[in-house]
């Protein structure tokens, strides 16, 4: 069996990024993380751990512009 796939949500409405990981997790090749804020998401990212084979970012985070967040 290969290792799980990992996916970093980044999603301040808590009711669409559970819905967003429910259905990423069903098909059981992907493992995810979240995060409600960027500040959130940048402590994700600096851990020694840290490797994500995708991001998914809302560009309308509260504490800042998803498309920043990116540059």
């Amino acid at each position: 069996m290969s290792a799980l796939r990992r996916i970093l949500i980044i999603e301040d409405d808590a009711a669409l990024r559970a819905t967003m990981a429910e259905q990423i997790l069903s098909g059981g090749e992907f493992s995810t993380d979240e995060a409600e804020s960027a500040a959130e998401a940048e402590g994700l990212l600096a851990s020694e751990h840290a490797r994500y084979d995708a991001i998914l970012l809302d560009v309308g985070l509260p504490d800042s512009d998803g498309r920043d967040f990116c540059a």
